[in-house]
């Protein structure tokens, strides 16, 4: 998985591409974590347009955001 992302104002705004699984989902988690933590970010928006696979793990760690 590929991930990027962006600070607009109080967005944090992350782009995904490639499969979101549970070998990517704990750098995902930590990559969200940081971003947080450096921003002062109280919204966020994921954009999964580039995501070709999903799974329950992905799932899990996007809802515990």
């Amino acid at each position: 998985m590929h991930l990027t992302h962006r600070v607009e104002g109080s967005w944090l705004l992350v782009d995904l591409e490639g499969d979101f699984d549970l070998h990517s989902a704990d750098y995902f988690r930590q990559a969200i974590e940081e971003a947080l933590n450096h921003s002062k970010c109280n919204k966020l928006v994921l954009n999964l347009a580039g995501v070709s696979f999903l799974d329950s793990s992905g799932l899990g760690v996007i809802l515990g955001r």
